[in-house]
Formats: structure tokens, sequence, C-alpha cells
């Protein structure tokens, strides 16, 4: 049996790509695995209950989230606070193999592990997941709070007895991040690349004639590079290009304000872009449908799975090759920019829109690309855990 740490996503309607990863792992594990939480009403390790696992179906169907952070209902709050008082411990799952967390372990999680791993008897495997360090790389770019605690949370993954990175750049990134903390006695790093959900055969909608549909699906933030994307496509629509761009995700809420500003202005000034916001599984399902190829152009990430899910709806994506995207947008299927400014972006959009040869030859490689999925990732970690032993 694997336990699952997944306290943030058992808290949260987010379906950012922590959350995704975390939710179809927990699916495709079924009975192989039992999801556990930091209960911190209680004050204890628990298995997950109730609305909790409700919350980590990779329902597609599941409301638009508004935030990305943990949230506990007041009935969870007083449950909690009732169990303390009446002296309960947490109960956790039998049976236990080895114990993963596939997400950014939070601070109090990560001062909870002794406690958990002494109501686990001492002699189970602790293993995570790596996504990225870009907290650090970038903290200019990134929420203070996580810029502040990831020090902490790089120090517990190297008292851990295995860790698998999403991507060969995340596995290189925090192998020298351990080097330059002066870590030395670090645990073993793999590379477990994620998967996708499989979409199911969909018709494409109708489109006015001429104009054609550019879809962007990301947290609006600045290291996702909205700004450029959107100076690019101005760029674009001042020389006449005709295209719609339609943004999909909400807005950071420490970071977000000045992309959602721009794109304000740029409604205001009567050019044809939409931002949907948070949506639900349908809503996401149609945008992707209804696109003709989507851009991602990113300042860096530790996997990049908008790009693979635009494929394997059959749309091409133009995509800047930084961090991992260099790794995901290889194989057909994008049109990969050489640099991130807002020339070289518009650039390559104005080849997507204008040269319906290039469009049309994506899109056979889009189509012809195996890609993994959720179900493959799901095998790979657990063979991958069930091989691994405590160290010392």
């Amino acid at each position: 049996m694997l336990l699952l740490e997944l306290t943030h996503t058992a808290h949260t309607a987010a379906s950012t790509g922590i959350q995704q990863v975390c939710r179809n792992l927990f699916f495709e594990l079924g009975d192989k695995a039992s999801a556990i939480v930091h209960d911190p009403w209680q004050g204890v390790w628990r298995a997950a209950e109730g609305a909790e696992l409700v919350r980590l179906s990779p329902c597609e169907e599941a409301g638009a989230a508004r935030r990305k952070s943990e949230a506990w209902s007041f009935n969870e709050k007083l449950r909690g606070r009732l169990r303390m008082l009446a002296g309960r411990k947490g109960l956790l799952p039998q049976g236990a193999d080895a114990v993963l967390f596939p997400e950014f372990v939070m601070g109090r999680c990560l001062r909870a592990l002794p406690q958990l791993r002494m109501a686990l008897g001492g002699r189970v495997p602790f293993l995570a997941v790596f996504h990225d360090a870009i907290a650090l790389k970038m903290p200019e770019l990134s929420a203070k709070k996580t810029v502040e605690r990831y020090p902490e949370y790089l120090a517990t993954l190297a008292k851990m007895d295995a860790v698998a990175a999403v991507s060969e750049a995340s596995r290189r990134e925090l192998l020298a991040l351990w080097r330059d903390m002066g870590i030395a006695d670090a645990p073993p790093v793999d590379v477990i690349a994620l998967g996708i959900a499989k979409p199911e055969p969909l018709a494409v909608a109708s489109r006015s004639v001429g104009m054609m549909r550019v879809l962007c699906v990301s947290t609006l933030e600045p290291r996702k590079n909205h700004l450029a994307l959107l100076d690019a496509a101005e760029l674009l629509w001042r020389e006449g290009c005709l295209f719609e761009l339609h943004l999909v995700g909400m807005a950071h809420r420490e970071l977000g304000g000045q992309i959602v500003e721009r794109i304000e202005n740029l409604k205001a000034a009567g050019r044809p872009i939409v931002w949907h916001g948070s949506v639900d599984g349908a809503a996401l399902r149609r945008t992707y449908a209804e696109c003709d190829f989507t851009a991602y152009c990113s300042l860096n990430e530790g996997f990049g799975l908008p790009v693979l899910e635009s494929l394997s709806y059959g749309k091409p994506c133009l995509c800047t090759t930084c961090g991992a995207l260099d790794e995901v947008s290889r194989g057909g299927g994008c049109l990969r920019l050489s640099g991130v400014d807002t020339s070289t972006i518009a650039n390559g959009l104005g080849r997507m829109l204008r040269e319906d040869g290039l469009l049309r030859n994506l899109e056979v490689e889009a189509g012809a690309r195996l890609l993994r999925t959720w179900a493959d990732y799901a095998r790979d970690i657990a063979a991958w855990a069930g091989d691994i032993r405590p160290r010392g």
C-alpha cells in the first residue's frame, strides 16, 4: 500500500499542474494507494475522508476554482477540534509499504514528518515527487511566502529515501541546488515523466471565416510570460492580422494584477481577446476543441503539462524551450521559439497564423505523437516505489 500525502490538494478546488498530478495519480493507483492528510485542527496525521476524497477526484466536471490556497471548511475545523479535545488519535491506513509526497509539502507538514514516521513505526520509506525550484531560480517572479519556505522544503527532500523528478531538467536543478546547499548525503533522484488525460473525441466548433482562435491555458502570473504574449498579439493586430486570443486560468492573487490590467486595456481598445478565468472541465474541453492552436510562452517550467495537453487534442503549440519545455516540445506538433521576448513570440505567432502549410503539418505531427497517460505515470511510480528501501 502506497500512502499519498495530499493535504493541500484535498483542500483546494484549484487544478494547476501539481493538483492534476496528485488527483490523477491517486485515481490511477486505485486500491494500491490511500490518501493521508495532516489535520492542523486535530493535530494529527490521518486518512483522508469525506469531502477531502471528493476534492481528490480528477472529475473533469468539477467547478471552477477561485483560489489556489488551502482552505478548510468550518465543519472540518470543528470536527478536528472536537476530536482533539476527545483525545482521539489519527487513524492511518494499515499495511503501508511507502509514503509518497507528490505535491509541494507545506511548512507545517514538513515539521510534522517525525510524527508521521513514528506513527508508521519508522521503517517505511519516504519518497517524493519533485516538480521544480523556480521560486529560488526566479524569486522576483514568485510569491514571497513560497520563496521563503523553499530552502526548508529542499532540505527535507534531501532526507527522503528517494526522489522522482518530473523531468530531466528538474532533476538537474535539484541536484545543483543540493550541491549549492552543501548537502552531500542526498538520496537518489530518478526521472519519471508525467502523463496526461486522454480526451474524448470532440467535434470542433465552427468559427468565423478568417478569424483564427489562439488559446493560452495557464495561471496568470509573470513567470508564464503573458505580458510578452499580449504585446506580441497587439503587434499583429496592429498589422491587421485577424485572430482571437483566448486565455484560460485564474489570476495569481499577488502577482497577476499587471496582466489583468493589460487584458482589460486591450479589451477596452476593442481587441478580440477573451479571458475566461478559471473554468470547469467541460468548458476547458470546449476551448481546446474550438481553438486552432495554443501558445505557451513560459519563462521556466519543471514540466509543461499544457503543451502535451494541447497536443492530445491534436492542437499544435507555439512554445518556448525554457526548462523542461525543451523536453516536452520535442517529437513534433510544436513550433519551438528561440527566445521569450515579444519580437520572437510575435514572429512565431505570425507564422502560425499566416502559414497554413505550417499549421497543417504541425497538426499532423501532433496527431502522431504517442503521449504518456496518467495510467502510465501511476504504473511507473508504483514500480519505482516498490524498489525503494529506507536509507540507513
